[in-house]
Order: structure tokens, then C-alpha cells, then sequence
């Protein structure tokens, strides 16, 4: 790609390379209404990105590594990576704004794209995502230049604070104005992002290969410490030694959920399932934890 024929990557370019599919999964991703059925492609990228305040990077984050690279070789950037993080930094480098939090807002905030009565879709246009019922009611009946000033008083008080708030995931169809973040994303980003350690907590991995390797790809490449603390199958009948069918339930574990080879999780696992109960055991818990920074809480099981 030419010098002439390369731009710089912008909210609109970067959405114009995904399928329309995509972009309606997009749109309620960020609380942006569109007709359906009635938008050509290009039309829902255009809308999309004029109502992202968040810009560029906030289209970023949503997006996967085959589609990174999509938007790599579109802008004339090497793709050539198979980490997320490093073609959003090649992007960057092409010209993006760097992905950090926007400044703490003044009175541009009073730009005419906060429209009263406030909706959640008008907020979520506006870069506020959370708590948003609240916010919609506490602003319900205040003129556009109150509501203006409390929010500019709010949000220099998150910035202030610099306390980052929870993010809402969800596994399964998004409905109409859906403000979460698809759960295979959102696991494939924080896996991609460890430089030193994973704790993984959960009750079942199956058929979830294309959800850990991008686990097992930072294992690999980054010598990432990963603990696996999973639920085996309580035996039904009396062993010797128990612990043989632990043996065998951690050998099928590592043959279905992890046949990428090593490096290999170390594996714990709930003693009392070695025998027959009574006491019962069952480990039902479904976090991560990466670097000790982040956390994942989740009730959706590992599976694809």
C-alpha cells in the first residue's frame, strides 16, 4: 500500500472493516441504537463512530486479533503479529491516539450531542457507561446545562480519584441497548495481557480450547505463571490409593481442555473428591485473576 493510499485509522475505518453482523453486535455493545435492517454497512459505521466520544480506542478494545489484523492490512500496517496487545501498539504507532482515559472534561462537554430527557443510549453516547440507571434518574427533569454541570462535576471526581469501576460482561445473546461486554472477549483480552501470573478458578472446561489458548500463547511467550484450580468428579466407589483417581480425572482434563502441550497449569483440586461422600465436595467458583491487577468474577462456566 502506497503512501498516498494509506490512512490513518480512524473510529469510521476501523468498523467499515467488520461485517454488518458485527457492527448491530457493536452498536448494542455501546448502547447506540440502529434501525434494523434498514442501514447499509458503511451507514452503521458512520453512526457508530460519530457518537463514540471515547474515540478510536474504545472500538479497540472490542475488537479480536484476526480482526486487528484485518484493520492492520486495510491501514497498511504489518500484521504479522499474534499478539492483541502488539498490533493495537503498531496501530498506535501508525497514528492513533494512545489508549488511555480521556481528560478530566471541561466546558466542551457542552457540545450539542447530550440531548434531554436523558436516556441510557444518550449517556452511553456521551462515554458514561456505569451506574446508569442512577445517573439517568438523578438528572430526570434537569434542564441540558444542569445536567451539564453535574456530570462535569462527577466525572472530574472519577478523575480525581482515578478509581476504576466495574465492567459488566455478559455470556449469551445481547438484547436491544445492551451496555456489556461479550464474555470471549473480554477473557481473551485479559489472558493477553498477563506478563506474570494467571489464577484460573472454575467448574467446567469443556470444549473451551479456543478460549485458553490465547492462555497458553502468553505461557509460552512470556513465561506466565498459570494456577488452575478446578473441579474433579467425585469418585463414586472407594480407590487405592485415592489418589489414582485424581490421576485419572487430571489426565482427561489435560487430554480434552489443554492439548496444546506445555508449558502446563499447575492443577489443585478439592481432596475430598478422592473419596465417596458423604462430605460431598463440588467446586463451583468461575474467577480470574491476572497479575494480581485484574479480576474476572464471573456464574458462566469456561465453555464455548
Amino acid at each position: 500500500m502506497s503512501e498516498a493510499e494509506r490512512r490513518a485509522p480512524s473510529p469510521e475505518s476501523v468498523l467499515e472493516t467488520l461485517t454488518e453482523q458485527r457492527l448491530r453486535d457493536l452498536s448494542r455493545t455501546f448502547g447506540i441504537g440502529l434501525r434494523s435492517g434498514r442501514e447499509t454497512k458503511a451507514r452503521m459505521a458512520a453512526l457508530i463512530g460519530a457518537q463514540l466520544t471515547a474515540g478510536l480506542p474504545a472500538v479497540l478494545r472490542e475488537l479480536g486479533r484476526d480482526e486487528l489484523r484485518t484493520v492492520c492490512r486495510r491501514h497498511g500496517v504489518p500484521d504479522d503479529s499474534r499478539s492483541r496487545a502488539d498490533l493495537q501498539a503498531r496501530l498506535k504507532a501508525a497514528g492513533l491516539q494512545p489508549d488511555k482515559p480521556p481528560p478530566p472534561p471541561t466546558r466542551p462537554l457542552g457540545r450539542p450531542n447530550l440531548a434531554t430527557p436523558l436516556t441510557r443510549e444518550s449517556l452511553v453516547a456521551f462515554d458514561i457507561r456505569h451506574q446508569l440507571d442512577t445517573i439517568s434518574a438523578a438528572l430526570s427533569g434537569h434542564s441540558r446545562p444542569a445536567c451539564l454541570d453535574i456530570i462535569d462535576v462527577a466525572l472530574a471526581g472519577r478523575a480525581k480519584h482515578n478509581i476504576p469501576a466495574p465492567e459488566l460482561v455478559w455470556t449469551g445473546p445481547a438484547g436491544h441497548g445492551a451496555m456489556a461486554r461479550d464474555t470471549a472477549i473480554v477473557l481473551r483480552e485479559l489472558f493477553e495481557s498477563a506478563r506474570h501470573q494467571v489464577v484460573l478458578a472454575g467448574y467446567s472446561f469443556w470444549n473451551a480450547t479456543d478460549v485458553l489458548a490465547p492462555l497458553h500463547q502468553v505461557m509460552r511467550d512470556h513465561a506466565v505463571a498459570t494456577t488452575f484450580f478446578v473441579n474433579i468428579n467425585q469418585a463414586d466407589t472407594p480407590t487405592s490409593p485415592p489418589e489414582r483417581h485424581a490421576e485419572q480425572e487430571l489426565a482427561n482434563f489435560t487430554r480434552d481442555i489443554w492439548p496444546f502441550g506445555p508449558p502446563y497449569p499447575a492443577v489443585f483440586y478439592d481432596k475430598r473428591a478422592l473419596h465417596p461422600g458423604p462430605p460431598f465436595a463440588s467446586l463451583h467458583a468461575k474467577c480470574v485473576v491476572i497479575d494480581n491487577h485484574r479480576a474476572f468474577i464471573s456464574s458462566a462456566n469456561f465453555t464455548q
